[in-house]
């Protein structure tokens, strides 16, 4: 048996967070040694020395008493049942694969309509600066490999229909730049309204620069959800943003935004996208969005560049690092003490924080229990979504570098692709997950563990430590508010993007 907890401190308390039900609790030093020492010295040689330590029989006896009760469902694995899961994990078969395809896991069809963008980004995970990324090509998807692709997803959706009738079809347009290639998005959108076998949505990410005129008017006509990228105040976007004549592109992405509002007031399925990096002012930020809050739409996230495969953060130097540390700190402090006292917070700041602490919110619990094939870390089955790219063959997400394609339009999934890629990342990614006491939180997945087609071992304490802070800043905050966390809400949107 191994334990499976993780310890915290606040300024007022000291907790463990219990990776295998998922719950926080409050500790005092004698329940923490119970928990610590009960499976490895017995109850009665764990009371004796508790007893010559602390003195209190009854604090004693009552921990001991609530760790007996709890001990079978709570703080400890059992090794041999979590090597077993593994081993399961990195046996995956083909027809394990297609038997999962049948069920209906399926959710997404991400169409990446072009590889072209009519700007140059400096991070641009499609640019010289990732390795094992394709680059930007001038690649257009075709009306032919659009309709193999939904024809495909359509069948699909059309028997998950039957088992769950409240589910949607939901196409996500995607680049490159996807307006460049608004006349196959246009198609793609009226052929999904005459040929979905159920509900249907449509959502698009976008840099902006082409949402205006009759664009906009298609796209609010069909209720599209639309992720403009705005990276902050026109001084941080430009920094990284630029057209591609190497300019700035912040005003023409406001006007078109300033715009839009104007003529839609109402339409609330627009957000925003902003990246940050290590030179990225945070606090200045947070003042542009609050201060144009009036005319801006919220912020849906907000992201750090990918470390993934980049040469991109060379450039920073320890000075810079050291300078958004003590910006982040103080940001975090800013936000810890704003929503303590219920204060008027921007989306920036709100997303900014939310989505790092919402898997210290959201509860994970002994029956929360993920599919075999994909014990631990975030990672999805592969074809829960899918991205086709302009050439027809599909990836398992859109953040993906290309070199481990999972099927085509013409041949559909290629099970044994899946299972392969399943395998790989088991073995090389997960097998100490078991004994983790964040493994039912860690964010690591595909895209974020790939290189060059291989699969390498996670920065597993970095992950742990940032769970970590994310709980320290959390429970602060419940110390001085408990309902700080009850307006936590999903928006579709964000799961479609994420």
């Amino acid at each position: 048996m191994s334990l499976k907890i993780l310890e915290f401190e606040t300024q007022n308390s000291k907790y463990i967070y219990d990776g295998v039900t998922g719950t926080v609790m409050a500790v005092d030093d004698i329940l923490l040694d119970c928990i610590y020492g009960y499976e490895s010295k017995g109850e009665e040689e764990l009371q004796q020395e508790l007893r010559k330590k602390y003195q209190d029989e009854r604090r004693i006896d009552a921990a001991l008493a609530f760790v007996k009760k709890y001990s079978t469902k709570a703080f400890y694995v059992d090794d041999e049942a979590e090597k077993e899961k593994w081993e399961d994990s990195v046996n995956v078969t083909g027809e394990t694969i297609q038997n999962l395809l049948k069920i209906g896991f399926t959710q997404q069809i991400i169409l990446n309509v072009t590889e072209d963008c009519n700007m140059r980004c400096k991070y641009c995970f499609l640019s010289e600066t990732y390795h094992y990324t394709r680059n930007r090509t001038n690649k257009m998807m075709s009306v032919e490999t659009a309709k193999k692709a939904l024809d495909l997803y359509f069948s699909m959706m059309k028997q998950y229909g039957e088992i769950n009738p409240g589910k949607k079809c939901a196409v996500t347009f995607y680049g490159g730049e996807p307006l460049l290639n608004f006349e196959v998005i246009k198609w793609a959108i009226e052929y999904t309204k005459k040929n979905s076998p159920i509900g249907y949505m449509f959502n698009i990410t976008t840099n902006g620069t082409l949402l205006k005129g009759e664009i906009a008017d298609y796209l609010v006509q069909h209720n599209t959800a639309i992720t403009v990228s705005l990276d902050g105040c026109e001084e941080e976007h430009d920094r990284n943003r630029l057209s591609a004549g190497k300019k700035g592109t912040y005003k023409t992405v406001t006007d078109n935004i300033r715009e839009f509002v104007k003529k839609y007031p109402s339409y609330k399925k627009i957000n925003l996208s902003c990246v940050y990096d290590y030179c990225t002012d945070l606090i200045t930020n947070d003042e542009f969005f609050k201060e144009n809050s009036d005319w801006l739409p919220y912020v849906g996230s907000v992201s750090l560049v990918s470390t993934n495969g980049t040469d991109y953060y060379e450039q920073f130097s320890e000075e810079d690092i050291r300078k958004f540390t003590e910006r982040f700190i103080r940001f975090r402090q800013e936000y810890a003490m704003a929503v303590i006292q219920n204060e008027k917070r921007s989306s920036y700041k709100d997303i900014f924080f939310t989505l790092q602490l919402m898997p210290a919110v959201l509860k994970y619990g002994i029956e929360d229990k993920k599919l075999p094939i994909v014990p631990y870390t975030g990672a999805c089955f592969p074809g829960m979504k899918f991205s086709v790219r302009t050439d027809g063959k599909f990836d398992v997400c859109e953040k993906i570098e290309g070199t481990r394609s999972i099927g085509d339009v013409d041949s559909g999934f290629d099970v044994e692709a899946i299972a392969q890629l399943v395998k790989d990342y088991n073995r090389n990614v997960t097998a100490q997950c078991g004994r983790c006491p964040i493994s039912k939180q860690c964010p690591m997945c595909y895209a974020y563990a790939i290189r060059n087609g291989s699969f390498n071992s996670p920065k597993c304490d970095e992950l742990v430590q940032v769970f970590k802070a994310s709980l320290m800043t959390q429970y602060t905050i419940l110390e001085y508010n408990p309902h700080a966390t009850d307006n936590f809400i999903y928006r579709e949107e964000w799961i479609l993007n994420s």
